[in-house]
């Protein structure tokens, strides 16, 4: 008789057994969808800064046509480019320094001063002591000032009133020799000495309030 063992039992593994001094073992988390939309508004934000960059330098900073003047407001009429005063103390002062350095000759008459007061409605009353020999003379005149060809221009009006005696000379003879050779190219020589950037001043009004002259004209 003989011994037939037959097939082996089936391997069954054994079974695990956990208990709280081991805990289960868990598989790391997988990447899910969160990073990859945390990628995606980043993205969003660094193109929206580029975009609004590129919005602003075009807007503000880029100009086709470097080159073109900017547009300007239409040009205005009957405004002069510029307007000054000239107070009666300076104008006083500086004809007192050129009197001071070369006293005004009129035929056998010696201008020694000259003051003027400016009044209103442009006007000026001039006061001027004159000599010939050991005679002193006082003139007393109200003078208009006026713009002709871009210059100052001074007439007289009314009567000159003297004290001292007679004049050697016609009094409107000295008044018209004193106005045209020293008075107004006196002003005009202080309009001139404004500095405008190297061009000249072109009068084209005058007007006077009490103790100042107030010029106006175009630069050329």
């Amino acid at each position: 008789m003989s011994y037939s063992p037959g097939p082996p039992p089936p391997y069954r593994p054994p079974q695990q057994v956990y208990s709280n001094r081991e805990p289960r073992r868990t598989q790391p988390p997988r990447q899910g969808r969160a990073g990859f939309g945390f990628a995606m508004f980043f993205l969003g934000i660094v193109f929206t800064i580029l975009l609004a960059a590129v919005a602003i330098f075009f807007l503000y900073f880029y100009n086709p046509n470097p080159t073109n003047p900017l547009p300007r407001p239409a040009a205005q009429t009957g405004t002069p480019d510029l307007s000054a005063t000239l107070s009666q103390t300076y104008v006083n002062r500086e004809i007192e320094k050129a009197l001071a350095a070369k006293p005004y000759q009129v035929g056998a008459l010696t201008v020694r001063d000259i003051v003027v007061e400016i009044k209103s409605d442009s006007q000026m009353d001039v006061t001027m002591r004159a000599s010939a020999g050991p005679a002193t003379f006082d003139l007393l005149v109200t003078e208009s000032l006026v713009v002709q060809d871009g210059k100052v221009r001074v007439a007289v009006v009314g009567q000159p009133k003297v004290t001292g005696g007679t004049l050697p000379i016609a009094t409107g003879q000295l008044m018209n020799q004193v106005n045209t050779q020293f008075i107004e190219p006196n002003i005009n020589n202080q309009v001139s000495a404004l500095n405008i950037n190297g061009g000249s001043l072109q009068l084209t009004a005058i007007s006077t309030t009490p103790g100042q002259i107030t010029i106006a004209g175009n630069v050329s």
